[in-house]
Parts: C-alpha cells; sequence; structure tokens
C-alpha cells in the first residue's frame, strides 16, 4: 500500500515542463539568456464518445492525467509555486533558472504548454511551437485519430521540422512496446517531412493496469518524452537585435575601404553607387535570412501572458524578440525601405573631362558642366533634394573633392574624388533609415563579422571614416584663381617676404613656379645684358675723346656682374623656398 501510495503521488504530482528539459534547451542554445520552448498538446478529449468501453474510459483518464499534470487550475494548485508562471485551462506557462558558468549569470527557461482543443484558431495554438505531442486512443478509428493529427499539422508552417510525441495510454501484450499499427494507422511515415522531422512513440501504461481499470500513469516515460522533444526541437535563432543604418555600414564599411586602394582616376561614380546598392541588397538578405530561419514563428505568443513585475517578464522583454519580427508584413516594410534607398547609375558620359582645358575659360565651363550633372542627378534622377539645396551641396562637394590637375605642363584637367563626393550623397540617402516605424531589424549574428557599431561610429562623422580632402589641400576655386591669374614679380626675400609665400602663394603644380621664375630670371638678365650694351657703344664714343672713360667702364661692368649675381641668388632663394613649401602637395 505504501509503494503504491507513493505510485500514485509521483503519478498525480505536476510536472513542471522546464525543469526536465532546461538543461538540454540551455545545453543547445548556449548563447541564449532567455529560452522560449512550446509543446502543442493534441488530447482528443472532444473526439471521444459517450460511450463507457474500456479502452476509452482509458484515455478518458488519460487525457484528464495528462492535462492535471502539464495544465493545472491555479485554483488546484498546492499554490504558491514560483515555476508555474501561468496557468489557465488549456494553456500553462513554466519556467526555470539555469546557472551559466557561474553563480551570477543565469539562463531563463520559459517552457509553455498548448492544448489545441481548448481553442478554435488553430493557427494562433501552433503559432511558435517547438514540438508536438499526441495522445493516441485504443478506442477510436485510427482514421479518425488520423484525420484529427492532420487537421493539427496543416497549421503547422511549412520548414518547422518539429517532432512529434505519439503517447498511448495502454499497452496490448505482454511487452510494453506500442502496437506497430498505430505508425501505420495514423500514418506517420506519409507525414510531411518539412513539418515534422521526426517521431517517437511512448506508452505511459503500467504493467499492473493490463486488465485492471486504469487509476494512474507512468511518470517517467513522460518524462522520458519530453526529453526526447527538447532534443529535437529546432534551435532558437541567435539573433541580433541592430539598426539598419548600422547595418548597413556594417557591410558598405567592407567595399568603402576597398575603393579607398584604388586610385581617384579610376573610381567612377557608377562604382561607388554600385557598392551603396550591394550594402543595401546584402541587408535585405540578412533580414530575409533571419525571418526564414523562424518558420515556426518564434517566440511563442504565451510569453505575452507573464505579469510586468516579474523578472522573467523582464527577461523576455530584453533578450526576446517582437513576436512579429519575422511575419511577412514586417519583412516587407523592412525590405522596401532598403529598396527604396537605392540609387540609380549616373547616365552621364564624364569622357569629356579627360580632354584638359588650355584656358581660364575652360576651366570655368568645366567645372560648371560638371556642377550641372550633379545637379540634374540630386534633384531628377534620384530625387533627393530640390534644386536650391542640390546647388548648394554640389557646390560643397567639388569644392573639398575637386583637384585641378596640370598635366605635360600645357592643359589643366579637372579630376573629381567621387569617394568623397557620393559619400555626401550617401548620408543625405541614408537618412531615411532614421524612420521610427522601420528603423531596427533582428538580423542573424552568423551574418555578421564583425562589430556593427565600430563601423557605425566610424562612418558617422564624414571627414572622420574616409577624408573628403588630403590636409590643407586649397580648394578647387582657389586653385583656378590661383592658376588662372598672371604671375606677379617675386618680392625681396625677407621675413616679410617668407609669410606672405607661406599664407598667399598657392600653385597647383610647382613647375608653374619653376618656369615662371625662370623666366623672370632672363628677363631681369635681358634687361642689364641692354644696360651694358648701351654702356658700350658711350665707351666707344668716349674712348676717341676721352681715354679716361675706360676704366669707369670697367668699373660698370664689374657692378653690373655683381648686381646680376646677387639677383640670381635671391630668385634661387625664392624659388628654393616656394618650391620646399609645395612638395606637401605634390
Amino acid at each position: 500500500m505504501r509503494r503504491r501510495f507513493e505510485e500514485r503521488e509521483k503519478s498525480w504530482s505536476r510536472l513542471n515542463i522546464s525543469d526536465v528539459i532546461a538543461d538540454i534547451l540551455v545545453g543547445r542554445n548556449p548563447e541564449s539568456k532567455c529560452i522560449s520552448w512550446k509543446v502543442v498538446l493534441c488530447t482528443q478529449t472532444k473526439s471521444v464518445n459517450s460511450s463507457s468501453s474500456a479502452s476509452q474510459v482509458t484515455h478518458s483518464a488519460a487525457s484528464r492525467w495528462l492535462s492535471s499534470k502539464l495544465m493545472p487550475h491555479a485554483e488546484h494548485s498546492s499554490l504558491n509555486d514560483d515555476n508555474l508562471l501561468f496557468s489557465a485551462p488549456g494553456v500553462s506557462v513554466w519556467n526555470k533558472w539555469v546557472a551559466n558558468g557561474s553563480d551570477i549569470d543565469f539562463t531563463c527557461c520559459l517552457s509553455v504548454a498548448r492544448d489545441v482543443e481548448a481553442e478554435n484558431d488553430m493557427c494562433e495554438t501552433t503559432c511558435g511551437a517547438s514540438a508536438v505531442l499526441f495522445l493516441a486512443s485504443g478506442g477510436l478509428p485510427l482514421n479518425l485519430q488520423r484525420e484529427q493529427l492532420n487537421l493539427i499539422l496543416e497549421s503547422v508552417p511549412n520548414g518547422s521540422v518539429l517532432p512529434l510525441l505519439v503517447v498511448i495510454s495502454s499497452c496490448n501484450g505482454e511487452h510494453m512496446e506500442p502496437d506497430t499499427d498505430i505508425v501505420s494507422g495514423l500514418g506517420l511515415h506519409d507525414i510531411d517531412k518539412s513539418k515534422i522531422a521526426s517521431f517517437s512513440i511512448v506508452s505511459i501504461a503500467n504493467k499492473s493496469q493490463k486488465g485492471q481499470e486504469v487509476h494512474f500513469f507512468n511518470d517517467s516515460r513522460l518524462r522520458d518524452g519530453f526529453k526526447w522533444l527538447a532534443s529535437n526541437s529546432p534551435l532558437q535563432p541567435n539573433l541580433h537585435h541592430v539598426k539598419l543604418r548600422e547595418l548597413f555600414l556594417t557591410h558598405f564599411s567592407f567595399s568603402l575601404e576597398l575603393l579607398k586602394q584604388v586610385p581617384d582616376q579610376e573610381v567612377g561614380p557608377n562604382i561607388c553607387i554600385s557598392a551603396f546598392n550591394d550594402a543595401l541588397e546584402t541587408s535585405r538578405r540578412n533580414i530575409t535570412s533571419a525571418a526564414e530561419a523562424n518558420p515556426i514563428g518564434w517566440p511563442c505568443p504565451e510569453t505575452m501572458l507573464l505579469e510586468d513585475n516579474r523578472k522573467e517578464c523582464l527577461m523576455v522583454k530584453r533578450y526576446l524578440p517582437n513576436l512579429d519580427w519575422s511575419s511577412a508584413e514586417n519583412v516587407e516594410l523592412l525590405s522596401s525601405v532598403l529598396e527604396n534607398c537605392k540609387l540609380p547609375d549616373f547616365e552621364d558620359d564624364l569622357t569629356w573631362l579627360t580632354v584638359g582645358c588650355a584656358s581660364g575659360a575652360e576651366i570655368e565651363n568645366h567645372t560648371q558642366r560638371l556642377e550641372g550633372c550633379l545637379i540634374e542627378y540630386l534633384t531628377q534622377r534620384s530625387n533627393l533634394m530640390g534644386v536650391s539645396l542640390a546647388t548648394k551641396e554640389t557646390g560643397v562637394m567639388l569644392e573639398r573633392n575637386t583637384r585641378l590637375e596640370l598635366h605635360n605642363s600645357s592643359r589643366y584637367h579637372i579630376t573629381p574624388r567621387w569617394i568623397g563626393i557620393f559619400q555626401r550623397i550617401f548620408n543625405w540617402r541614408i537618412m531615411g533609415l532614421f524612420d521610427a516605424s522601420s528603423s531596427s531589424a533582428y538580423v542573424l549574428k552568423s551574418d555578421l563579422n564583425m562589430s556593427t557599431s565600430s563601423y557605425a561610429d566610424k562612418f558617422l562623422a564624414e571627414d572622420a571614416s574616409y577624408p573628403s580632402c588630403p590636409p590643407n589641400l586649397p580648394l578647387l576655386h582657389e586653385m583656378i584663381e590661383i592658376s588662372c591669374s598672371p604671375l606677379k614679380s617675386p618680392p625681396p626675400y625677407d621675413d616679410k617676404a617668407q609669410r606672405v609665400v607661406e599664407t598667399g602663394m598657392l600653385i597647383d603644380d610647382h613647375r608653374d613656379i619653376e618656369e615662371s621664375m625662370l623666366e623672370k630670371n632672363r628677363e631681369a638678365c635681358r634687361g642689364i645684358d641692354l644696360m651694358i650694351t648701351e654702356d658700350d657703344e658711350l665707351g666707344e664714343r668716349s674712348w676717341r675723346s676721352k681715354g679716361k672713360e675706360a676704366a669707369e667702364k670697367k668699373t660698370i661692368e664689374k657692378r653690373e656682374s655683381e648686381r646680376l649675381d646677387e639677383l640670381l641668388e635671391k630668385c634661387n632663394m625664392v624659388q628654393n623656398s616656394i618650391a620646399e613649401k609645395l612638395c606637401i602637395y605634390f
């Protein structure tokens, strides 16, 4: 009697599902701080008719036994069990805290049991399910039970690959192994493998119950069945909650680093646009692949039944995603946001930039033509901004990211730095990703190879990730103004002249300076030669009249020679000083 009483107490004791499967789930999901696991039950209580056959009585008893163990009524519980977080007819939520490597780091394991016969909406009942438990009856035709099982599986999404546990409440023959007719009768081998990946059959009947009225069932076998379900249920997605802007910048940074290594002349506008659009497309695929990895609709909606003041509810809000994060509507919204951010191709033919300019007027014409192309792209093709703002932005882009280069000492070339120009355009474009209704998403951590914040912080400031122009490079209008203006005579070399050179003498190519200075040196020499020639003619006339002027001629020649040497020395000093200060630009 004592042993029978102990077995009965164990059989009818409540079963905390989390207590049975928590260690298994934590071991399979080591990086998860909060685990949500749900089993869908089908007890077939409504399918049993009012007949009093022994098999139907046994099934009815097993159904009541299973419901009382997994979904006890709160008023019948013994009561203040902290592990039973919620209990209502047809649904219960259990919990267990599992130490995760230390005494201060715990994982919250939530387990939900939901009976499909307690609700009319089958799809809502199976949403977020991790496993299915079907209580088979020996008193019902197997073809009817097969229809009931298929009705449940119809609401299970394709790709769920759930485990199925078939529980029978009676034993046939001397052996405890279930009747093999159940496998064929329920059509277990014909079930869609994309919905049910594996199945197992377990009997909860005791040996002593053969031919006797059933009073209690085997608790240990039911626990073993739950362990099998936990070991074969789908893994919980390992997600990362990320802002759309950060997700995009994570991928775009790779392309940007590669473009930095390419010479400016080889990076055209469409190369920059392609890198930008590819990063948006990769971000969209990350969101889509994460949603596709969650066909069951995890986490289950029953987690919202927890009281707000419980710490388990705080864990759900902190570590579990929103219920609709993988819904088709949410994924479509995020995909459309990223798709709308893509930029059209830059269709203008820019080969005329390679022709070069021979005069200041041509330089101005080329600059205005390039501004027109950018304004048209910003206003008409990309619809990014209005004409007024586009005009201002284009001026800033070209001033800071365009160089004036002298080729072959004869023609100037306007060389845009398209990376810097389009960086400003990209910043304008991705401002739309700040929309509060679609500013964040969930992606698989395996899709991210590095921290999003490091690249986001690097790119947020325009000059931080990639300087828009080399340090101290003159602006475009300064280079045009200096290159197209006539050069003045060099000032005397003193401290004041040196300060003038340091602050105001900015020329695009030092070869221009050298040629200009040499030309002025030659002009000075020609002036001195002319002066000497005139003195020679005067000396010849004076020699015939006055022999005394011959000595004066020699004195003048010596003096002029000394002046020439002094002038050349000063010119060389100024020229060397200018070349030294401008060498950092070349």
